[in-house]
């Protein structure tokens, strides 16, 4: 058998191009009224053919509920931005995107925070991010991370949107299926080592031993979150928002 210079890379991204174009052919014969309808019929045969949805009402639906794309950005390079409030005081931060892989449930960046100690104006961590999902339960199973049962609870039930989703979440069986097509995406996120200086682990005043329980509003592009630590002050709040071409970018390389 002939051996193919084609990698498996190529040959999907060829595939996905030939698939595009298949529905460009066909939506293009296709009379459609209404805006509305038109990207309704795109979407539907993009979801069956395997490839991403633009997000529309389904006017055949009795419910007529949102289908989201997924988790548009939730990309790499997408910046957000905002506070982290702590008592009396407020710290601007800054998150950037660095890669995310929504088949493991995973996404990871940095987050800068301002003016956290009078050393170090600004410091940066990075952070790996468990979404919630059929890998990841509403429960933190890391006992390192310090955080029990009524823990994940009580900080979970600050998110009003949780709170829906209270009676099934609490339950150990529970499965949050297809996270990425519902309007608000829960994760953890785990500050792991400061940068550029990943060997710098105790900094006066400063401390990323915690994590964040978050929640990723789709519709709206932001991202609410609480801290928790054993030691930190309780329920200090992180509000972000999407800053599409705005920020400065920050790049690290790792030796």
């Amino acid at each position: 058998m002939p051996t193919s210079n084609i990698t498996s890379n190529e040959l999907s991204e060829l595939t996905v191009s030939r698939k595009s174009e298949q529905i460009r052919r066909k939506n293009k014969r296709k009379t459609v009224s209404g805006e509305h309808a038109g990207t309704a019929d795109s979407d539907r045969e993009n979801a069956r053919v395997g490839l991403p949805t633009l997000g529309y009402y389904d006017e055949l639906s009795p419910s007529r509920l949102r289908t989201y794309s997924s988790c548009s950005l939730l990309r790499a390079g997408n910046v957000f931005a905002g506070t982290q409030q702590s008592g009396n005081t407020t710290h601007e931060v800054h998150v950037v995107i660095k890669h995310v892989d929504l088949a493991q449930s995973f996404m990871c960046g940095y987050l800068t925070i301002q003016g956290l100690t009078a050393e170090f104006d600004t410091l940066t961590t990075y952070f790996e991010a468990q979404i919630i999902s059929e890998k990841y339960s509403f429960y933190t199973n890391q006992k390192d991370w310090g955080a029990d049962s009524s823990i994940d609870i009580t900080h979970w039930g600050r998110f009003p949107s949780w709170r829906l989703l209270h009676k099934d979440a609490i339950q150990r069986s529970y499965v949050h299926k297809n996270f990425d097509q519902k309007k608000y995406i829960y994760m953890r996120w785990k500050e792991c080592f400061l940068v550029p200086d990943h060997t710098l682990h105790n900094i006066p005043g400063a401390s990323f031993a915690g994590f964040y329980y978050i929640c990723f509003n789709q519709e709206a592009g932001t991202f609410s979150g609480l801290y928790y630590h054993k030691d930190s002050e309780k329920y200090q709040q992180l509000e972000l928002g999407h800053r599409p071409d705005h920020g400065v970018s920050f790049a690290y390389e790792f030796r």
